[in-house]
Parts: structure tokens; C-alpha cells; sequence
């Protein structure tokens, strides 16, 4: 059994195939077009691009005040500041607005629109945000105010029809060749546009250097790392390693990033949550406003240090917060649902809580803050699992609900949580019975790797597939026949541990970030019997020395 209680599924089982030719068959790709370094698509592609390109070149000429109006989480920041600063470049007369995340919550809202008639704003450009909002749209529209909407979120039935133009790659009849871009890519494609035409002789470098806000809202996203998403976070991991942009640089510098080993992993894991702890426990503007930010001066710095404590603030917040949390476990009610609430948690970090909940007890979390007569919540699910069956069931319960099959969020009167809580159970408790076998979280492997192919000609063709992400993973591997010699807790919390792997004839250190419980409580059962891991082969290079490790992930007893 996994010590995480994982169903492992081993893609490729061919004793025939090497190593890096299994990888590559199960992406469904060669070598020659990982190496290939595509260009861009032309921009014009994409429906309404032209006519978007046109009436900001109106704006731009008049000085009409243009708003961006973007999302409050890492897509949207990042988008919103690419039109920021090509704008600018432009010489328009341009500023920004992104609604707070509790205060308002997502979309464009009807305050907004009466402060753009009250400052005269004659255009509004949305991004990752907007699709869902006709009203908005057109109440902007009846005050003279044109809305180009970019987006890439699911489509409504009806399009908002008073938008002055819709840039989404998943229009019905929108030929743009790549389906799969985020909401910082397409506005990043209108910055494309835009400089075509506008600045035709020198628009090339500006571009390049927007390549780094662009693959950092594509990573934080997820989306698919395949296509022109794989082009822009490819040449991104070049620009940022030596981006323009002062608020970045002084990002990276206090989170401590090498710029030499810059990765999606850095993206994904150090710097995106810096940019979402503004927006879940403060405001996205301080986000916003350093990443805007191209002087090297004392407020750059500034920010940049906020921004640094407010991350501070959310991990520790999340830390005390999910140690409450899982007080709240008793095994006889929560085998196919767990919840829990209290009035200390930030709604900001309800989605953590919910997602520690999820892989602690595999099984989906729900979690609530008490706000007196109401409540509001964050749901987590696991593979297989679509958690809005369960809220779909207490629709008439619930004062909204929303979100998908991983992910939800929903709010509730305090008089009606105690019945939606007996019914949540009950209903959780029906779709697990239908499953045939429960809904054991799945963990996905590339194949298995013998001992002999631990190498570092290996490792470093693995590392030739880079990026990594959604459509192009990091392979994980099966390490089968091992045995852990030693190991030692490391970390602020010790809940990392630093492995000793015996594999056939060799010794090679390891590392198993937020160990369960049996491995740091060292609970394996017989030391001399055989395991197997599941672990990505990687390189570590420090101070000009590389070594092989293994980033564990699973371990099978």
C-alpha cells in the first residue's frame, strides 16, 4: 500500500523501449519538437483581434483614459500588467482597476463601471475576467464606454453582445491555431498586436522582454505546457533569468532564486504564491503596483518587502489554521467527506486548508469561515470525484454556489448549515457507494527506471524536455527493489525528510517534501525488505558540483 494511499498507474510498461523514447511516447511527442523553438502565432489570427487593435489605436490617438480591469489572482496580475506597460510604451493614457477578492469577488462589477463614466473613461480592456459579465458590459455600453473583453475562461451561452470586441481563443468560430492560452497569454497576444501595428520598427525586443509576466501567469494557471504555451514559457524562463522589470528582480532577490536554475517549479512554488498572498489576506494592488514597477528606488524595495511579509503572513496564517483543521477529524463521519469551520480562518486561505484536508485524508474537504449569520466556504475534491454533485444536491440550501468537479466555493445561512452538513455527509456517503472500488486517489508514473539508468546522461536528457507542466509533466518514475538506509527531518516544521536510497549498486540522496506521517515517524515495517518509490531523477548543482538525487513522491511498503 502507498503510504499516501494512492492507486499507482504506470503508462507505459514496454521492456522493449529506452528510458527517454517511453517518456516521449507518452506525451506524444519527439525530441526534434521538445528542441524546436517556435515562434509566435500571428495575432491577427484570433476573431475581433483587428478590430480590438483599431479602436485602441483610436484611444491612443485621442489620449482617451483607457482602465485595465484585471483579475485579482496571478493570471490576471501578470496580464494586466503586460497591457500596462505596452500601453504606456505607446504613450496612451492608461490606468488600472482589479476588484478586491472578498469585497467584490470575481468579474467586473457595476462600481467599477460608475467610477469609468465618473473619470470619463472611454475604453475598458478586461483580462481573465469578463466573458461572464453582459450586464456590466452593457451598462458600460449605454454610458458610452466600449468594453474589449479578453479571456479564456468557460463560455456562457449567450456572448456578452454590447462588447466592443472579444478576444478568446475558444470561440466557436475563432480560428486562432492554439486553444489552450491563459487569460495573461491572450492579453499578452493583444500586447503582440498592439506593438505590430503601432510600433512596427521596435517592437520585437519590448515583446521578448513582456515573455517572462507571460509564462508566469501560464505556469501559476496550469495551463497546458504544450503549443504556443510551451513557446512563451520557454523563451519566459530565458527572460526571466535577466527580466527588465525592477519589482520582479527584487521578488526574486528575497525569495532567494537562483536565476540559474529558474524553473516552472520556481514559478509554481515560490514566486506564484508571493503574488496570490497580496491578493487572499490584503490587496492584489501591492501585487500589482511591483510588478508594475521598472525603477530600482526605495519604494520598488518597499513593496517588494510587503509583498515578501505578507507571504510570511498567509503561510503561518495557513499553518495554525490547518492544525485546527484537522482537530476536527473523527474516522467514523469523515471516510467520504470531511468539513470544518471556525471563525478565525481568512476566507484566503480556505482553499489551503481544503487542499492539505484532501491529501491528508483522501478524501474531499470542505472548508468554512463563520462570519456570524452566514458562512462561507472553499471545497477540494480528488481524481474522479466532481464536488459539485454534492453541492448541486443542496442547491436550495445554499445562497450561491459555483466551481467545478476539483474545486468549488459556496455560502450558507448559519440556520441552514446544520441541515446542508447532514446532507452533504449523506450525499457523500451515496457516491462513494456507487464507485466500484471507492475513489482512491490516482497517481499517474511515466514507467519504471532500473537501477543501471540512474545516470547523469539520464537526468540530463530529462531535463531536455523542460518546461514542465500541465501536457508535458515532469517525468515520474518507478524505483523498484530499494531500501532507505537512513533518515533525518529537515525543515522550519520537520515534516520534510532527507532520504538515504540504496538502488542495486549505488547510494543516492533523496528528498520527500511534506512526508506522511509513517515515513517521518520511520514506520516502513522491516528495514530489510525491499520498497519501491515513485520520484522524479534529478540534478543538484551546488557551488559547481552536480549530483544525482531523487524528489520522492510516494513510497509503496
Amino acid at each position: 500500500m502507498s503510504l499516501l494511499g494512492k492507486k499507482w498507474i504506470i503508462r507505459n510498461t514496454d521492456t522493449e523501449q529506452k528510458l527517454i523514447a517511453k517518456l516521449l511516447s507518452n506525451r506524444g511527442v519527439t525530441q526534434e519538437a521538445l528542441d524546436r523553438d517556435d515562434p509566435f502565432h500571428d495575432p491577427f489570427l484570433m476573431k475581433d483581434m483587428e478590430r480590438a487593435v483599431a479602436r485602441v489605436t483610436v484611444a491612443v490617438e485621442k489620449k482617451e483614459r483607457i482602465i485595465i480591469y484585471g483579475d485579482y489572482d496571478v493570471d490576471g496580475i501578470t496580464g494586466t500588467t503586460i497591457l500596462v506597460k505596452t500601453l504606456a510604451r505607446l504613450g496612451a493614457n492608461v490606468s488600472y482597476r482589479i476588484p478586491h477578492r472578498f469585497n467584490d469577488g470575481y468579474g467586473l462589477h457595476d462600481k467599477y463601471i460608475d467610477e469609468c463614466v465618473v473619470i470619463d473613461a472611454k475604453l475598458i480592456i478586461t483580462v481573465d475576467c469578463g466573458i461572464s459579465c453582459a450586464a456590466q458590459i452593457t451598462k458600460a455600453h449605454e454610458h458610452g464606454i466600449d468594453v474589449i473583453v479578453t479571456d479564456h475562461h468557460t463560455i456562457p451561452q449567450e456572448l456578452p453582445r454590447d462588447a466592443y470586441a472579444i478576444l478568446h481563443p475558444l470561440q466557436a468560430d475563432c480560428g486562432y491555431p492554439f486553444k489552450g492560452l491563459t487569460g495573461s497569454a491572450v492579453a499578452f497576444k493583444l500586447a503582440h498586436a498592439m506593438l505590430e501595428k503601432l510600433s512596427p520598427d521596435a517592437h520585437k525586443e519590448f515583446l521578448e522582454s513582456l515573455t517572462d509576466l507571460a509564462s508566469f501567469g501560464t505556469v501559476a494557471d496550469c495551463g497546458p505546457l504544450v503549443g504556443e504555451n510551451r513557446t512563451i514559457v520557454k523563451r519566459g524562463l530565458k527572460a526571466f533569468q535577466r527580466t527588465h522589470w525592477s519589482g520582479l528582480r527584487h521578488m526574486k532577490y528575497l525569495a532567494k532564486i537562483d536565476d540559474a536554475t529558474i524553473d516552472t517549479t520556481t514559478i509554481g512554488f515560490k514566486l506564484a504564491p508571493r503574488i496570490n498572498a497580496a491578493g487572499r489576506i490584503d490587496h492584489p494592488y501591492v501585487a500589482l503596483q511591483l510588478l508594475l514597477r521598472e525603477e530600482d528606488d526605495a519604494r520598488t524595495r518597499a513593496l517588494a518587502e510587503k509583498l515578501e511579509s505578507l507571504n510570511v503572513k498567509r503561510q503561518e496564517m495557513t499553518r495554525l489554521a490547518v492544525g485546527e483543521a484537522m482537530k476536527f477529524h473523527k474516522p467514523e463521519h469523515h471516510k467520504h467527506l470531511f468539513i470544518a469551520y471556525s471563525k478565525d480562518w481568512h476566507t484566503g486561505i480556505l482553499g489551503l486548508i481544503a487542499a492539505r484536508a484532501v491529501n491528508t485524508f483522501g478524501c474531499p474537504a470542505i472548508i468554512l469561515q463563520d462570519r456570524g449569520d452566514m458562512l462561507v466556504a472553499s471545497a477540494r475534491s480528488i481524481d474522479g470525484y466532481n464536488i459539485m454533485d454534492i453541492l448541486e444536491s443542496q442547491a436550495h440550501n445554499l445562497i450561491t454556489f459555483g466551481g467545478h468537479a476539483a474545486a468549488a466555493g459556496f455560502s450558507v445561512s448559519k440556520e441552514k448549515l446544520p441541515i446542508v452538513e447532514r446532507e452533504f455527509y449523506k450525499k457523500a456517503q451515496q457516491l462513494w457507494g456507487r464507485a466500484s472500488s471507492g475513489f482512491a486517489p490516482l497517481l499517474n508514473l511515466d514507467c519504471e527506471i532500473a537501477s543501471h539508468e540512474l545516470t547523469t546522461e539520464n537526468a540530463l536528457l530529462l531535463e531536455k524536455m523542460q518546461p514542465f507542466g500541465i501536457g508535458n509533466e515532469k517525468p515520474l518514475l518507478v524505483l523498484r527493489d530499494v531500501k532507505i538506509s537512513d533518515i533525518s527531518l529537515i525543515g522550519k516544521e520537520h515534516n520534510h525528510a532527507r532520504l538515504t536510497i540504496q538502488a542495486g549498486r549505488q547510494t543516492l540522496p533523496g528528498i520527500f517534501f511534506s512526508a506522511p506521517e509513517r515515513l517521518l515517524r520511520r514506520q516502513l515495517g522491516d528495514p530489510d525488505q525491499p520498497i519501491s518509490i515513485a520520484c522524479n531523477l534529478e540534478l543538484n548543482r551546488f557551488r559547481g558540483k552536480i549530483t544525482l538525487q531523487l524528489n520522492v513522491v510516494d513510497i509503496a511498503v
